[in-house]
């Protein structure tokens, strides 16, 4: 089950509940694996020592699927930096910048590391380097959020009620099969 790093011990727990569960009535519950994302913690644009939640009261905290390029833009230009000239990579003393560089390091497939980033980034201006970021995040989300778009504001389409109806089918079967083994391992 691929989780942010903070998520591990939760899964952890589920592990091995599953396994004293199934210990004493038989194989029952799949232990999940834990697959921890290459992006450790993203940090929010306004605080970047905290981490991005899109429960954050403040939306300028986060980039959403759905926001459009402008959207996007507005909130990198808002996000917290610091005054030092040039862009470089050291997230101990520049926070809001390595955050920025990291999010376009993701942004990228981590194709290049955030010491390349930096590095290629390191002449530009802060507002420079914002707009650069700007893009590959744009670049990044435009063909999800296009389908996003695309599903949501079709009328016509049964889309979402097609796949809420196979997923409520799945849901119920997969209940009954573990309901099912749960009386048979008890003996009900």
């Amino acid at each position: 089950m691929p989780v942010g790093e903070d998520q591990a011990q939760h899964l952890e727990l589920v592990r091995e509940c599953a396994g004293g569960f199934n210990s004493i009535y038989g194989p029952v519950f799949v232990k999940p694996e834990t697959i921890i994302s290459p992006a450790k913690r993203v940090m929010s644009l306004i605080q970047p020592r905290a981490k991005m939640s899109k429960s954050a009261p403040n939306p300028k905290s986060r980039i959403l699927i759905n926001d459009t390029r402008e959207i996007i833009s507005q909130k990198i230009k808002g996000a917290l930096t610091d005054s030092i000239e040039g862009v470089s990579y050291d997230p101990a003393s520049r926070p809001g910048v390595s955050n920025l560089i990291e999010i376009m390091h993701h942004m990228g497939g981590g194709i290049e590391s955030c010491e390349d980033i930096a590095r290629d980034c390191s002449s530009l201006s802060m507002r420079s380097f914002k707009e650069r970021v700007t893009e590959s995040i744009d670049a990044h989300i435009t063909p999800m959020r296009e389908e996003w778009n695309r599903i949501m504001n079709d009328s016509t389409s049964q889309y979402l009620n097609d796949v809420e109806q196979v997923g409520a089918e799945r849901a119920s079967q997969a209940a009954s099969d573990t309901m099912r083994d749960v009386r048979n391992a008890v003996g009900l």
